[in-house]
């Protein structure tokens, strides 16, 4: 986990969230997650497709630049020190948004990978170069019990099956104000939390990196 805020900082971002609520998404049809919400677009949860997608996305980064862009320049330093390349928003996609989660998961998320960048790619054709792919993740609130991620080290390519909760992995907590920086192909999930009580939030900021075969990078949901 890589320290970008402090604990006040990170819950004056939590709280712009919340009182954003009028312009969450709810995902809450899997009984799973009954309480999950986005700020924001996110290409795996809206699979709008071409213009529609733009408009959707245009409403959705004016909010979101409105009310985090300081957040946003930060991330953006912070990721340009460490990948030694400029990095912008995307002008065409939907730029990073939020996760809220609020009740109770006892299995964790899904095991997955992030392949977001194939659906970006076909919308936003472009000379990409899809060597290297990240997704980060900043937390900005979370409940008593915590909250983390697992990871399942394999790299990408080597032939490795999706991997069940009892294959070999390792779970990174997340701590308030931190961001981690992942390889978006390696196999992750929400890690359980099956204690987290009425009125808990795990609120988090979720981005994509996509590089240019030019050099810079873009970063988008």
């Amino acid at each position: 986990m890589i320290p970008i805020l402090n604990s006040n900082e990170a819950k004056g971002f939590a709280e712009k969230v919340y009182a954003l609520k009028s312009h969450w998404i709810p995902h809450g049809r899997d009984p799973q997650f009954p309480y999950f919400y986005t700020l924001g677009l996110g290409l795996y949860l809206d699979p709008i497709d071409g213009a529609k997608y733009l408009t959707v996305a245009q409403t959705t980064n004016h909010i979101l630049k409105e009310n985090f862009s300081e957040l946003y320049k930060l991330i953006i330093n912070v990721l340009t020190d460490i990948l030694q390349a400029p990095i912008i928003l995307t002008k065409t996609g939907a730029i990073p948004g939020f996760h809220i989660y609020g009740l109770p998961m006892p299995n964790g998320g899904s095991i997955h990978q992030d392949g977001q960048h194939l659906s970006y790619i076909r919308m936003y054709p472009d000379d990409w170069d899809t060597s290297e792919l990240y997704s980060f993740t900043v937390c900005l609130d979370l409940p008593a019990t915590g909250g983390g991620i697992r990871i399942w080290e394999a790299p990408p390519g080597t032939g490795l099956d999706t991997p069940t909760k009892d294959t070999p992995n390792v779970k990174v907590e997340y701590r308030v104000g931190s961001m981690l920086l992942l390889p978006s192909l390696m196999f992750h999930q929400i890690a359980p939390n099956p204690d987290m009580k009425p009125g808990d939030r795990r609120t988090t900021l979720q981005g994509h990196l996509l590089r240019h075969r030019d050099g810079h990078w873009v970063m988008y949901w």
